[in-house]
């Protein structure tokens, strides 16, 4: 098992606090459904249970972990099109800025 530095350590508790938030808000204004079509999650082999899959359009490297405008919550389908870049990240990211900014979140 690798060690996890103290920062790294503090910089994935802070992860899991703004995905938490980002799943609630999800949860509360659009029953849990996928951000980018508005279609009901789908079984994610991943997590185990039918919930959207969160999605970092520009990696996860640096400051990008933590940034609310860089995760989108996608289903399972639209997560692996994602990856596979069939959804360009210009379209994700136009698609997530305006949902942050309504859920009170600042660039």
């Amino acid at each position: 098992m690798r060690h996890i530095s103290s920062k790294q350590s503090a910089r994935l508790r802070e992860y899991q606090k703004i995905r938490e938030v980002l799943y609630r808000k999800n949860e509360a204004e659009n029953r849990g459904r996928s951000e980018w079509s508005g279609k009901p999650p789908s079984y994610s082999f991943s997590l185990g249970e039918c919930v959207c899959e969160n999605h970092h359009i520009e990696g996860r490297t640096g400051g990008r972990l933590c940034d609310p405008f860089n995760q989108i919550l996608l289903t399972f389908e639209e997560h692996r099109a994602a990856e596979n870049n069939e959804i360009t990240k210009e379209e994700l990211r136009d698609k997530v800025r305006p949902i942050r900014i309504r859920q009170g979140f600042v660039e």
